[in-house]
Order: C-alpha cells, then structure tokens, then sequence
C-alpha cells in the first residue's frame, strides 16, 4: 500500500525538516496487492517487461528521459503492511526508500552528507486513440536514502535526517519502481505520481522491490546499532476485481525488518 508522508513542520532549510517521516494514516491510499515473495535480494525478477532500445520501435512508442521521471517526484511515497507479522513488532510497519532521491538531496542541502544516490532506467510512451497517453516506468536507484518503522512513529531501522547530519549512520538500499500510467497526453510532462492520483489520474500497475543495510535501533529488541536489514515487495494492481484471489485489499504486501544473519 501507498502511505503519503508529512515533514516535519520545522523551516526548510534547517535540518528540523528531516527529523521525522509522519505517517498520516488519514490518507492512506489502499489498493489491491496481487503478488509478492519473501526472498528480494535478487531486485529484478526474470522475464521483466522492461524495453530495451532496439524494442521501443517495433512496439510503436516513443522513449523518453528517466531523469525527467525522477525530477517530477517531488513527493515520494512509503510504503505500508498493516496486516503481517513478520516478528519486527508484529503488524503495522511502514518502509520509506527514496526512490526519487529527494530525501538524499535534502540531506545534502541541510549540511548532511552526500549518500551518493543514483538512478537509471527507462521510461517509454505509447500514444493512445483517445488523445491520451500510456506511460511505462523502469526505475533502478541505487544509495537510496531508508527508514523503516512502525505506524505509532517508532523507528526499527536506519536514522533520520537530523540525527545523520550530528553523525549517525545511514541506512542504504537498491530498489526496483516500475509503475504504468496514463498520462493527459502524449508529450506532457511527466507527473509526479502522488499528485497525478490526488488529481484523479490513472495508474493501471506498480511494482516495487527493495533492499536495504543499516542499523537497528534499540526498540526493535536489540543492542541499538546491531546490523540489520530492510525489505520491502509492493505489488499492485490498480484494476483488480476485488474478487476471488484478490478479495483481500492487500492479501500479500509484505515489509520485513531483521538482524543481519537470521
């Protein structure tokens, strides 16, 4: 499931403004999860629908920047499992990666370090009869900027904005986006997804794996600082039925938090 974040109310510019990730359970977005696995060390599965260049023509669309994609997520989204027990303080975890590097940049503006986050992969568009646009997204990122808790605030894992710039560590991770949308037209900017949903736009399908190492903080059960690990599977499908196997809003999301080596 999608969760919005809230940032902390402190002024831009000061690292206040990344002390904390607010869950705002109020609008939460809840959709249909059709699949997903325990094991997501291997971040892109075989048989990925991702188009490489010499594919783009003979299925008729048209390329477009990755980087364009990634500049228009001005507000990226958690990612949440309300109903698991994993055993990381039994249900209700959150999981935020940064996949469009805005947490990283941040950082970096408010005086934090560099954590080095990269992106790559595709973006292609398919122009529709009905004047509108099918946009396909692959997007890698690699140093992603990770936290992961649960929905009463408590941090698990990694460390927030403020506490990285007076030292802490930082939790890192790779992690897979691929999402498909309809965008207003062929050519238009690309949207930021949050504001393209809060607007009534399409999203048909996405797909998001992640991985992350860091450290455990002491309320997980454990010596704050022992090593740890982060995984996150989001599958969802936007036009489900809601019948049958997919019944169930979120019958297979999954979010795990771990001690490195169990």
């Amino acid at each position: 499931m999608y969760a919005h974040l809230k940032r902390s109310s402190r002024p831009m510019g000061t690292p206040g403004q990344l002390s904390r990730i607010v869950l705002n359970p109020a609008v939460l977005l809840l959709f249909a999860v059709v699949a997903c696995q325990d094991d997501v060390s291997r971040l892109t599965a075989d048989g990925s629908s991702t188009l490489v260049a010499d594919q783009v023509g003979a299925t008729g669309s048209t390329a477009r920047s990755i980087e364009e994609f990634v500049a228009a997520q001005v507000a990226p989204f958690a990612w949440t499992a309300p109903e698991q027990n994993t055993g990381a303080r039994g249900d209700n975890l959150f999981i935020f990666m940064d996949y469009s590097g805005v947490s990283a940049r941040d950082l970096r503006d408010a005086g934090g370090p560099d954590l080095g986050t990269t992106f790559s992969g595709t973006v292609t568009e398919r122009a529709l009869s009905n004047g509108t646009a099918e946009v396909h997204v692959v997007l890698h990122t690699s140093r992603a900027f990770t936290v992961a808790g649960s929905f009463d605030g408590t941090l698990l894992f990694g460390h927030f904005g403020d506490d990285i710039i007076n030292g802490a560590d930082v939790a890192l991770g790779d992690c897979d986006f691929e999402v498909t949308l309809i965008n207003t037209a062929p050519g238009a900017p690309l949207p930021d997804l949050r504001a393209h949903l809060s607007a009534g736009g399409t999203v048909k399908s996405n797909f998001f794996r992640g991985s992350a190492d860091g450290t455990l903080r002491a309320e997980f059960g454990v010596p704050d600082g022992t090593r740890g690990r982060a995984h996150v599977v989001q599958n969802v499908l936007f036009q489900a039925s809601g019948k049958g196997a997919i019944a169930d809003l979120a019958p297979a999301e999954l979010i795990t938090v771990k001690v490195v080596g169990q």
